[in-house]
Formats: C-alpha cells, sequence, structure tokens
C-alpha cells in the first residue's frame, strides 16, 4: 500500500512539473526566438513616428483604417474559436477577452468615418485570411496564431516607454502607447500566454511544433503590417 502511495506521489510530481515546464515554454519560446523582430519593430518609422510623436496624422489615420478592418477579422475568428474550444475554463477566459478591449478604446480615440473590406490593403488581406484558415483548423493552432496580437502589442508599448527618443507631452499617440502598456492590457496579455501555454500542453509534438511555426508566423505578420502602414503599400492597378 504504501509502495502504492510513493508510486501516486511520484506521477503526480511528474505530471506537475511537466506541466510547469511546458506552461513555462511556449509563449517565453516564441518570445525569445523572436525578440530580435520585436526590437527591429521599435525602429519602424511607423513605430518611432508613434513614441516621439512626429508620425504625420494622415499615415496613422491608414494605420486606424487597416487595423479596424483587421480587428472585424480578428474578433469573428475569437468567435471561431470559442465554438471549438471543448474545456469551459477556456472557453471563459477566452470569451472575458473577446470583450471590450484595448484596440476599442483606441479606435474611439482616434475615431474615423466607417470603413470597408474593399479598403483593405495586401498585408491587412493576407493577416485576415492567415487567421481565417487557422481558427478553421484545429483550436490548437487559432490560439497560436493569435497568441502574437496581444503579446506584441505589450512588448512594442512597453519598449516605448524606455526608449530615449519617446515624447510623452503634446504627442497625440501617447494614448496608444499608454493603453498597450498598461496594467490592464498586461493582465489580458497574461491570461492569453496562459491559456495559450496550457493548450500547448494538450498538444501532441507534431502539434506543437505547428503551434511554434503559427505562432512566428503571426509575429512575423504584425512586423509586416506596421510596416505596410508607413510605405502606402497597395494593391497594383
Amino acid at each position: 500500500m504504501k509502495i502504492n502511495q510513493i508510486i501516486l506521489s511520484t506521477i503526480l510530481m511528474l505530471h506537475c512539473w511537466t506541466f510547469s515546464v511546458f506552461a513555462s515554454s511556449f509563449s517565453q519560446t516564441i518570445l525569445k526566438k523572436q525578440q530580435h523582430l520585436i526590437d527591429a519593430m521599435i525602429n519602424l518609422p511607423f513605430n518611432h513616428g508613434v513614441l516621439s510623436g512626429t508620425l504625420p496624422s494622415e499615415i496613422f489615420q491608414r494605420y486606424i483604417q487597416q487595423d479596424k478592418i483587421y480587428i472585424t477579422a480578428y474578433k469573428k475568428s475569437m468567435q471561431n474559436l470559442l465554438s471549438k474550444i471543448p474545456s469551459k475554463k477556456h472557453q471563459q477566459i477566452l470569451k472575458l477577452l473577446t470583450g471590450l478591449s484595448a484596440d476599442d478604446l483606441v479606435h474611439a480615440r482616434y475615431s474615423i468615418e466607417s470603413v470597408s473590406v474593399k479598403d483593405v490593403v495586401p498585408i491587412t488581406h493576407h493577416y485576415m485570411l492567415f487567421l481565417e484558415n487557422t481558427t478553421s483548423l484545429d483550436y490548437k493552432f487559432g490560439i497560436a496564431s493569435i497568441l502574437p496580437c496581444f503579446m506584441v502589442y505589450e512588448q512594442v508599448a512597453k519598449k516605448m516607454l524606455q526608449h530615449k527618443d519617446l515624447k510623452v507631452k503634446n504627442n497625440a499617440y501617447y494614448f496608444w502607447i499608454d493603453k498597450y502598456s498598461s496594467d490592464k492590457y498586461s493582465q489580458s496579455v497574461e491570461k492569453m500566454m496562459r491559456l495559450a501555454d496550457e493548450i500547448y500542453i494538450l498538444a501532441n509534438p507534431k502539434e506543437r511544433q505547428m503551434m511554434i511555426d503559427l505562432c512566428e508566423t503571426a509575429v512575423r505578420l504584425e512586423y509586416m503590417f506596421w510596416k505596410q502602414i508607413f510605405d502606402n503599400d497597395t494593391w497594383p492597378k
């Protein structure tokens, strides 16, 4: 009887250790592997213009336009994921994260005329299709694809606060920085990271690699999204 208890205790300890290792590895691994790209995002002309307050207003309005189009697709993808996630606990977390967000507050602050999907530009279009496709697959892949939308904005906004060229007073875009670097937003990011980490544990080795690949692709799309805004990439005519 005592031997059985020892075996059971050992199994439980190994399970907890495995959970701890994987739960702390997925989101953190992505951040470590893509840190060079996240650091590079700060130096993109768009983001440097935001932190220094020197970005021409028409470029920022173009960003708000494309972001609103993207967020519409993003919210549909989140709803799609809600219908797929088997765990009630995970469903509840994701439902909370689909409510009023920092994105909604930013869009309300920098309001523009109504936008249409016909205004979508190439990278925004590609990013939307990427989310639509990945969230239509296994829910694990959808979660991995959406995670960077949370993590990258927090990382970039917090790095902006430490930048030598940061301008707070009379910076029309400081509201953007403040919202994505706030404790409230960080709490949402932490919940999403924990959710992704827990789901990663449930995946088999092949699925885990796919989650990593998709998450890294989404980080690259975040970089390209900001780049296209400043470069004013449009469809060929």
